[in-house]
């Protein structure tokens, strides 16, 4: 199944799945806990709220627990007043003497009730204290405090709330956890303690938190009235959700992508309402191309959100994956429409459209909204990539006519028009517009432009007058100069060349120009001074080789290490240029044009270059002996093993030395690396040929006859084989046949007359000839 680009449907203006934003949605539960004193002469009430803040942009949010008060000023009389009240009276009743055994009674019964009495008052005391601290956010002091009353006996069990929440507010969660453990133990039914001791967890790990939620979910759920203290088993839903979340988020952007995808499973057992869960659900199993699971979480939350932008764009990117191109069409419709104002989704749509063979269609559509929208560009550059694609080239022309009439004076958009007249062959034409507009902007580039509108046809001599007319005008554009330059020498005009090169050619950063000029120069020492500057560039093997190819008896005396390095500094050079080419290539695929007119080429450089090779190679197989040249190539070969050049060229080494059988391994290997090379072809024909491998031989040469129908050498030996082993009759046959669809071929048709009269059918030659 073809694989594609994951996101190819995303929209860059869409967020991540978990980030959106919304608001926070506070849960209280009020549970006052009240301490009055009546008979005083103020008042003092507390109420305790725990509250749960669940934040519902992200999977994590701590409670918070908040005390609210409305005081009155505190005077508390009530310990001093016993304790006054009894003194007296005591002292009352030891004076009598007549009440002396009514004394000892009394303390007696007050001895054995004090310690009772007493622990009472301390365990108030020290939890209004407490909470009066807790008040104030003193929370060390608050924790102090509550730690005291719960020393004595039967605590009350919302003292365990009081110790807890301060502890949290004041940083210390091991002691949260513990003193909710503990309140845990003496009252395992209080669920808000359960709550607080989850929400310690939390901040600890939240790992061990879920299932002290869960097991409060477990509760509520058998609860007949769907809470329990105030506590909604909904809210508990959505905060466990939350958690697993939070786990979800941690595992992916560690890269367990299964981890979290198993995490936000168990997030939507708990609420199914989140669209945000089904998102994140979706979008990891897209990510682990799990494309059936990531449908099945996509139709079930379109479901609950048939609007959600992020599930439309993951089903459509799942209905690409499967190739149901109605389904991605009615998808990315549905998407269009909750929004056309949305260009994003108006463009994904019309796309859809042209690539269900709907090209009318969607060249309606956005004509359609190019009259609603006529401003929006995104608009203009689709209905360019769609005319591109389908090698439309009046469309475009007429799409950019429309568009400048939006965006007229914009000199990017006129410079896109010239240049697509370009593309489209109607040179003379581009080459009016450029020059208007070099006149209109002054602008020396537009000029440029025009001159290219004839190097594109590679017009050399309407390109010359048109960069004499333009230099006219602009006489120190360097950059012009240098071209003008470069079509002068393609004209054969290289005294001309010489002059406008050397005006500036000082000055020049171009190094190609710089060589070419050093090329046109006649004496070595004129050349030597231009090509300096080029001893440290890539161009050093090829400037070493200017200086010593016009001299043979320099071929002859050179050491065999210093021509091998000349050698591979020019396959060097031919390498980085091979990648340049690569570049340019991609780039004119991406644009549907050449960057550049052909001249200007890197691929003209590079087939220069390795002209150059060519030359040397055949010069040194020539000049040197065969054991000095065969060092060179094996020098060069050590470093580019899988050069083709570097092993036809050794072939064709062993070949004119009489050794066939290295000759065709080293020929052999070539035309592995580069099986369109006609060279190496004809070189293993002629070896076959000499070897009696006469099927080998025919085969080869037909291959180069593939490569260039009008090949000469390769007819002459096919005639040559044939006829030595009593087949011309059957040759003869084979190329009437091929002649009848290769008509223009006049080599084809001179050694097919030739190959009748070998075969003794004159008559037939004769017709041919006529």
């Amino acid at each position: 199944m073809k694989k594609v680009t994951k996101n190819k449907l995303s929209n860059e203006n869409n967020p991540h799945p978990w980030n959106d934003d919304k608001k926070i949605e506070k849960k209280v539960i009020n549970k006052p806990i009240l301490f009055g004193h009546k008979g005083t002469k103020s008042r003092r009430i507390h109420e305790v709220y725990f509250s749960v803040f669940i934040l519902l942009r992200v999977p994590l949010c701590h409670c918070v627990f908040v005390v609210k008060s409305y005081t009155i000023k505190i005077f508390d009389y009530v310990l001093f007043h016993w304790a006054s009240e009894q003194e007296a009276y005591l002292s009352t009743i030891f004076k009598s003497n007549r009440n002396k055994y009514l004394f000892r009674f009394l303390s007696i019964f007050f001895l054995l009730l004090f310690p009772s009495i007493l622990s009472a008052q301390s365990s108030h005391f020290f939890t209004q204290q407490g909470l009066l601290h807790y008040e104030l956010k003193e929370y060390d002091e608050s924790i102090h405090h509550f730690e005291m009353a719960l020393q004595y006996p039967n605590p009350q069990r919302d003292l365990y709330t009081y110790i807890v929440s301060s502890s949290l507010l004041n940083g210390e969660i091991e002691n949260a956890i513990r003193w909710a453990g503990e309140g845990l133990d003496e009252y395992p039914d209080f669920l808000r303690l359960k709550v607080m001791k989850g929400e310690a967890l939390i901040q600890a790990d939240v790992r061990k938190a879920i299932p002290v939620f869960e097991e409060i979910w477990e509760e509520l759920k058998r609860s007949d009235f769907g809470q329990i203290d105030g506590i909604q088993t909904e809210a508990i839903e959505q905060y466990i959700s939350r958690l697993y979340q939070q786990l979800a988020a941690e595992s992916f952007e560690q890269g367990d992508l299964w981890s979290a995808a198993g995490s936000f499973q168990r997030a939507s057992k708990f609420d199914q309402k989140n669209v945000h869960v089904h998102n994140n659900l979706a979008y990891i199993f897209i990510q682990l191309e799990e494309w059936e699971k990531a449908d099945e979480v996509v139709k079930s939350g379109l479901k609950r959100f048939p609007q959600s932008e992020n599930l439309l764009l993951m089903q459509a990117q799942i209905h690409e994956q499967f190739e149901y191109s109605d389904e991605l069409l009615h998808t990315l419709k549905t998407l269009y429409e909750t929004d056309p104002s949305n260009m994003n989704r108006a463009v994904m749509y019309g796309r859809a459209l042209l690539n269900s063979n709907r090209a009318n269609d969607a060249n309606t559509f956005f004509r359609d909204k190019l009259e609603t929208y006529p401003r929006e560009r995104i608009l203009y550059e689709t209905l360019l990539d769609m005319n591109r694609q389908r090698f439309n080239q009046s469309g475009v022309l007429e799409v950019l006519r429309l568009q400048m009439e939006q965006f007229p004076g914009e000199m990017e958009l006129e410079e896109e028009y010239g240049l697509e007249l370009i593309t489209a062959q109607s040179y003379d034409e581009a080459n009016a517009w450029f020059d208007s507009l070099a006149v209109e902007h002054k602008e020396p580039e537009f000029g440029r432009l025009a001159a290219h509108s004839w190097l594109y046809e590679e017009n050399y001599e309407s390109a010359e007058s048109e960069y004499r007319k333009q230099l006219a005008r602009w006489p120190d554009s360097q950059v012009m100069m240098g071209e003008f330059g470069r079509v002068l020498a393609r004209n054969g005009k290289d005294e001309e060349a010489k002059s406008v090169l050397n005006s500036f050619y000082e000055t020049c950063e171009d190094e190609s120009l710089r060589y070419l000029y050093a090329t046109l120069k006649q004496s070595d020492s004129d050349r030597k001074s231009i090509i300096e500057p080029l001893k440290e560039t890539m161009y050093k093997g090829r400037t070493d080789w200017l200086m010593m190819k016009h001299s043979h008896e320099k071929v002859r005396i050179a050491d065999s290490s210093e021509l091998s390095g000349i050698l591979i500094d020019m396959l060097r050079f031919v390498e980085n240029r091979q990648k340049i080419v690569q570049a340019e290539a991609q780039i004119g695929l991406e644009d549907f044009r050449a960057a550049v007119p052909p001249l200007f080429q890197t691929a003209t450089e590079l087939k220069v270059a390795g002209e150059e090779i060519r030359e040397m190679l055949e010069t040194v197989r020539k000049h040197l002996r065969f054991d000095a040249t065969d060092k060179i190539l094996a020098d060069a070969l050590a470093i580019y093993p899988e050069s083709a050049l570097l092993l036809h060229h050794r072939g064709v080494l062993y070949y004119e030395n009489g050794s066939l059988e290295p000759a065709k391994r080293f020929l052999m290997e070539a035309a592995e690396l580069e099986s369109n090379q006609k060279e190496t072809h004809l070189f293993l024909g002629h070896i076959y040929r000499e070897s009696g491998q006469f099927d080998q031989a025919i085969l080869s040469f037909e291959r180069v006859l593939s490569l260039d129908p009008e090949n000469r050498q390769a007819y002459r030996s096919l005639i040559r084989i044939h006829q030595d082993n009593g087949k011309i009759e059957y040759l003869s046959s084979r190329w009437m046949q091929r002649y009848q669809h290769q008509k223009r071929n006049e080599m084809l048709r001179e050694f097919l007359v030739e190959a009748l009269h070998r075969a003794d059918r004159f008559e037939e030659a004769r017709a041919l000839l006529k």
